[in-house]
């Protein structure tokens, strides 16, 4: 399964296959009464002012529906409520899960409309699996681009560990923005949507194989840089762009290079 992910998933199969892969009805809709996501969305939220202010950033056209989602998961989460990093998420999943793609189908009215409810739905309970299941709910509550593991430190190359140790420093503390938006801000969206499959079965640990990857073959240009502030500068502005400049000019596919 795992090399059928990185292979690649046909896009007319992408939503089911998300829906399999996450195990979301198993793991997470099994716990609640079926009606759970109608009743979490249809109660104030004394987050609601916050949502709007923050979907208005988004594409208009899902501004209803990733509203109710974000107010669903805020009466979800008590705890966190809401955070600014989960509207991204649902905008996301939600753009990736339009039911409208299939409306040139042979389906009524009210099976389209069946259809765009089940589809929230599993929008709803796929934000819950990344935020719990894949961590990123403790990412976005502390501020943090990934933890960082003593896995990940090891994996460094000695020019870049010795750098930062030299600078007292940790890679995690130099990306500005947590690794799933790094590289969706960074590669192009057909590159994006295959790393974020393999996200989805295999969590944050294939994020920081591809940076990991990306700081390998920038290496000599990284352990050139004299201050802390440069090479962020450069992680977050030219890293990516500068990796793929390189792996084009070897002829090699980018997903291919990364997975």
């Amino acid at each position: 399964m795992k090399r059928n992910v990185r292979f690649g998933i046909l896009c007319n199969l992408r939503p089911a296959t998300w829906f399999w892969i996450t195990d979301i009805k198993n793991t997470q809709m099994v716990k609640h009464s079926s009606n759970i996501y109608q009743k979490l969305k249809s109660y104030e939220s004394q987050y609601d002012q916050q949502i709007f202010k923050c979907i208005k950033e988004l594409d208009k056209k899902y501004n209803d529906l990733v509203f109710d989602i974000l107010r669903a998961y805020a009466n979800y989460d008590v705890e966190i409520g809401f955070i600014k990093g989960i509207d991204k998420i649902v905008e996301y999943l939600v753009q990736q899960l339009d039911p409208e793609q299939y409306i040139n189908l042979d389906y009524s009215y009210n099976q389209f409309n069946r259809m765009s409810d089940y589809y929230e739905q599993m929008v709803f309970w796929m934000t819950i699996h990344i935020l719990f299941n894949l961590n990123y709910r403790r990412i976005l509550k502390q501020n943090i681009s990934f933890i960082e593991t003593q896995k990940f430190q090891n994996a460094l190359m000695p020019s870049i560990k010795y750098f930062i140790e030299q600078h007292q420093v940790k890679i995690s503390d130099l990306i500005e923005v947590p690794l799933l938006f790094y590289f969706w801000q960074q590669i192009k969206k057909e590159d994006f949507i295959k790393l974020f499959d393999v996200f989805l079965f295999e969590g944050e640990s294939i994020l920081q194989q591809t940076l990991l990857k990306f700081l390998k073959i920038s290496e000599d240009l990284i352990c050139q840089f004299q201050t802390q502030a440069d090479l962020k500068i450069f992680i977050n502005q030219t890293l990516i762009a500068y990796g793929i400049s390189k792996i084009e000019k070897s002829n090699q596919k980018l997903m291919n290079f990364l997975l």
